[in-house]
């Protein structure tokens, strides 16, 4: 993960505060400078307030005016947040946090790379800022508040994934 930069989206957020908020710390220190959210996209979340990200080591990343002007008109399935996520990736060049499908392959399609949530778990398990065993719990976590997002199959995924990160 080092050297890349990474925009949170208002999904992980929720995910990572509902399951263990000492993920943004985490995520920060692992990440260094280079993980941040877009300010509006941090305040339109309720369980999370921006200034606790900012104090985790989160950037808060304020758009431009002609971001938040081309963010007014997403495409169909894309809400305007997710729309400024999109642009303020692909202008930054950075990777988007995301586990919304629609999202996700709206970013493709544009040529921004994407990550999912569980995805930046298994990069604290590389880096050593979270064991493999807490991962498990986390994803199990995240999978009993959004079974309908993390399904069984992503979840074996990630466990599969998980248990070569630890034997690597």
């Amino acid at each position: 993960m080092g050297g890349q930069r990474f925009l949170f989206d208002a999904n992980v957020l929720i995910d990572f505060a509902e399951v263990d908020r000492r993920l943004f710390g985490l995520c920060a220190r692992a990440l260094g400078e280079c993980a941040a959210v877009a300010d509006v996209v941090a305040g339109e979340v309720s369980s999370i307030d921006p200034g606790d990200l900012s104090r985790a080591g989160f950037a808060l990343l304020e758009p431009t005016l002609e971001q938040l002007a081309r963010s007014r008109a997403p495409p169909a399935r894309l809400s305007s947040r997710d729309q400024l996520c999109l642009l303020l990736a692909l202008d930054q060049d950075w990777i988007l946090v995301t586990n919304d499908q629609a999202l996700r392959r709206a970013s493709e399609r544009q040529g921004v790379s994407v990550r999912w949530g569980l995805e930046i778990v298994l990069g604290l398990v590389s880096k050593g800022a979270v064991s493999p065993r807490r991962a498990r719990e986390l994803a199990r976590a995240m999978r009993e508040r959004s079974p309908g997002h993390l399904t069984r199959d992503i979840l074996e995924r990630f466990e599969r994934l998980l248990r070569q990160e630890s034997a690597g």
